[in-house]
């Protein structure tokens, strides 16, 4: 169902071949058509302008009608997620990060410039030389994941003894070919011991490039960790009443944002992020309302403006509290986060959440303390299907139910999806709603 995108990929390859030195980092390995990693990492020359990348991406996506669903803009990297809609019910992605030069922190941490120009042909794209390749895993693992990752072992111990002339030569024009000593003595077993050689790679780092331009590039790295992050993350909500089939639809989705890697997510937060405890959990004092059956929740009679001014107090903390704690988080490592239900729904239904307080107070209170949607995302059927996949429901609140939800998607950021026809039609068509609305939102990022 879901799968690498070939023809892109190649696209891409003859696009870059065109216009850019570029290189794949590593994971090249059956590419263009398999990858054994969430994304190809591409490596371009450091003076190379971002804008002539996002322009590049967004060529590719007109081109090939393509959807841009994710954008990371970071100080050292541009990281992109592009979909397809192929019919039969096939999805095909990339996921693409543009490494600017190799930068930790503002400081190149491997001459980019030579791997580039020792660079190796394979098919309509390049790679490092094997002994360039074991060098990369080895300093950017030290750096960034604080160790050598066990899964390139076999690379960096093939590149080392290999290619070893190239191996060290890259290490001195870094200027850090000091390490070498430390780095050959633990090359065979790649132990722990490794790790020591990351506090003398930073000062070297640090020696080496002392000047006005790597207090820029650190500056830099700060703005994006503090400021730029703030504009992170993707909040994805589904709403609509029992029996519009919303459930069966948001397995897939969360199974294809979670393969791209760009949710962590194995199921939808429900309302509230996990943690936060429901209503009637919090109830159990009250024996009365910690008894009521909240999986049926028409079968209840009416609440008092009492009750019903606790219950909205409570979802209004609650959420004011996931969105600070739970969800800013989520968004500052730019996720995709994914809610079956969430505030619309207690706008459109309010009985559901046991509320007997006008829409007009709910709407704008919830809207102003809840984190609010990138796409929500509306399920209805008609009144008979909602019927037959959910008994408790009246003929008449099952009308009124597809009335209430049609209505919140006037005047607001609400998309409505009729879910009439068969899972296969709902799932594309959810698909193309939310592929379509983040391509809206993405392409406004990289003007």
């Amino acid at each position: 169902m879901f799968q690498i995108d070939v023809e892109l990929l190649n696209a891409l390859f003859v696009s870059l071949n065109d216009k850019v030195k570029f290189l794949i980092l590593r994971n090249h390995t059956g590419l263009p058509e398999s990858n054994n990693a969430k994304d190809v990492d591409i490596l371009v020359p450091k003076e190379v302008n971002p804008r002539v990348i996002y322009s590049l991406i967004r060529e590719l996506a007109d081109s090939l009608n393509a959807k841009i669903i994710w954008v990371n803009k970071l100080d050292y990297l541009s990281g992109f997620v592009l979909t397809r809609e192929l019919g039969d019910g096939q999805v095909v992605y990339a996921k693409l990060d543009f490494f600017y030069g190799l930068k930790w922190r503002g400081l190149e941490f491997l001459n980019s410039d030579e791997i580039l120009e020792q660079r190796e042909s394979v098919a309509n794209f390049y790679i490092p030389n094997q002994g360039h390749e074991a060098v990369i895993h080895i300093i950017n693992g030290v750096l960034y994941g604080k160790g050598v990752n066990p899964k390139y072992s076999e690379i960096i111990l093939h590149g080392y003894k290999h290619d070893n002339t190239q191996f060290e030569a890259l290490l001195v024009k870094s200027g850090i070919g000091k390490l070498y000593e430390i780095i050959k003595s633990n090359v065979e077993s790649l132990t722990s011991e490794c790790l020591n050689i990351r506090k003398p790679l930073i000062n070297l780092l640090i020696k080496n490039q002392l000047s006005a331009n790597l207090v820029g590039g650190f500056l830099r790295s700060v703005k994006t960790e503090i400021l730029g992050r703030r504009r992170f993350g993707y909040l994805l909500t589904f709403s609509g009443p029992d029996g519009a089939g919303k459930s069966s639809i948001m397995e897939p989705v969360i199974s294809f944002f979670k393969l791209t890697g760009i949710c962590k997510q194995e199921l939808a937060h429900h309302f509230l992020p996990e943690g936060i405890p429901p209503l009637h959990r919090l109830l159990r004092f009250n024996k009365k309302l910690s008894k009521q059956d909240y999986t049926q929740p028409y079968s209840e009679k009416p609440v008092g403006l009492i009750s019903s001014t606790v219950r909205l107090t409570y979802y209004l903390l609650a959420f004011f509290y996931a969105k600070n704690k739970y969800l800013k988080p989520q968004f500052k490592h730019n996720e995709v986060v994914i809610f079956d239900r969430y505030y619309p729904d207690l706008i459109a239904d309010p009985t559901r959440a046991r509320l007997s307080i006008s829409r007009k107070i709910i709407s704008p209170v919830l809207s102003l303390v809840a984190a609010k949607p990138d796409i929500a995302v509306i399920f209805v059927a008609n009144p008979e299907i909602l019927i037959k996949r959910k008994g408790e429901l009246t003929e008449a609140k099952a009308v009124q139910l597809v009335k209430d939800y049609k209505g919140i998607c006037e005047n607001r950021d609400f998309t409505l999806l009729n879910n009439n026809g068969s899972l296969a039609n709902g799932l594309s068509t959810c698909f193309s709603i939310l592929f379509d609305g983040l391509h809206s939102i993405n392409v406004k990022k990289l003007v």
